[in-house]
């Protein structure tokens, strides 16, 4: 356990993430979201619900913090006489070169309590101290409205690059009550045909391509391999197993996923996995993280594409919705036409990366902007 203390009279303190713990990080979520109930517009306060609902559940932080496969997150806390007033985890992951493994973590979940925030010492030694830690090669995480302004224009922290946002609008209701709160359901018996025709689209390309994508289980062995595969093709990559894929993916996520393979011609081209989110009253179909050969054809693409908006019209979303670096290979395969690039002023707020090395101590570490990055690699969904 370490200590930093400072001249106002708070202290950070940092350890592993316990059972014992959760008491303190639940009371700093209660506290932040006293004011956030059920009562409010569902469309104007939807994102305060939302997070309300994670971050004060105690099923969901131990998932989050306690049960990954990497190992329990690292609790560093801002505390005054005492009493935990600040927060930040890091919640440890493996990153890989083609020769190396890093050990790495996502820092999440910051909170300072608003009578704390003053003066932005607190705030700054709450980071430093998360940047100081040894057991990680590197710190990445992105930032909200607030934050983007203090680690960039106050801590100039490196911003790798920024996921782009790509969706595709499935359901005319949807879009009519994101504007005016109200659902005309029968709006999407004008865009029925076009639905009908994308299914027959996608069951030809899938054909031509000579597809099979199924949810049959990859072992252990088959993943590593693909895994070491893309490493090559692709350039770094934050570790993916059947274990990861199961527990970020399971039940006790916050947002549980299927996972379908990729074949062709009897051989394994990559992964997709698509979870179902609801919020601001509106359905979406989510693509969290894929893996995906990066030599696939112009056919394969196309039929990647079409399957997955054919998915949400099944799953009766209202959107289709992704993040990605769209600057790597392999996102570049699946977000395209028809999917459309959202622009960010449509966004809550943008998703820059920020990544912080703490040392360079194994030779060939270099942090890429083309390196694969999904949303599995954050906590939004």
């Amino acid at each position: 356990m370490q200590n930093l203390q400072d001249d106002n009279g708070a202290r950070v303190s940092v350890d592993i993430f316990k059972e014992t713990d959760l008491e303190d990080y639940l009371k700093l979520s209660q506290n932040e979201f006293s004011k956030v109930t059920l009562s409010d517009s569902n469309r104007s306060n939807w994102k305060d619900l939302y997070v309300k609902s994670l971050l004060t559940n105690p099923d969901y932080i131990r998932w989050k913090h306690l049960d990954s496969p990497f190992g329990a997150s690292t609790f560093v806390r801002l505390v005054v006489s005492s009493k935990t007033v600040g927060r930040v985890l890091l919640q440890p992951r493996f990153f890989y070169t083609a020769k190396q493994k890093f050990h790495v973590a996502c820092s999440m979940d910051m909170l300072i309590q608003r009578g704390f925030r003053f003066p932005p010492s607190n705030f700054i030694n709450l980071i430093k101290e998360s940047d100081g830690i040894s057991d990680f090669d590197f710190v990445y995480h992105t930032a909200n409205k607030i934050t983007h302004a203090l680690y960039d224009r106050l801590l100039h922290f490196p911003k790798i690059f920024s996921l782009s946002a790509y969706g595709f609008p499935l359901r005319i209701s949807g879009l009519f009550f994101s504007m005016t709160g109200r659902h005309f359901f029968a709006l999407d018996w004008l865009i029925a045909p076009f639905h009908w025709l994308v299914k027959i689209f996608a069951l030809i390309f899938n054909s031509i391509s000579k597809l099979d994508i199924s949810q049959r289980p990859m072992s252990d062995e088959l993943l590593s391999n693909f895994f070491q595969n893309c490493l090559r093709q692709s350039g770094p990559l934050l570790g993916r197993t059947n274990d990861y894929l199961k527990w970020r993916f399971g039940d006790k996520s916050n947002c549980p996923a299927k996972i379908f393979r990729i074949d062709r011609e009897g051989q394994l081209i990559g992964y997709i996995a698509i979870g179902q989110v609801e919020m601001g009253g509106l359905k979406h179909l989510v693509l969290m993280d894929f893996l995906l050969e990066s030599d696939i054809s112009l056919s394969v693409k196309i039929a990647l594409r079409l399957w997955l908006i054919r998915s949400a019209i099944i799953s009766k979303a209202d959107t289709l919705f992704t993040m990605v670096n769209s600057f790597n290979k392999m996102a570049r395969k699946l977000a395209g036409f028809p999917l459309m690039r959202i622009p960010d002023k449509l966004l809550p707020h943008t998703t820059p990366i920020f990544i912080r090395p703490h040392h360079y101590g194994k030779s060939g570490f270099k942090i890429d902007r083309a390196l694969h990055f999904t949303l599995a690699d954050l906590d939004y969904f």
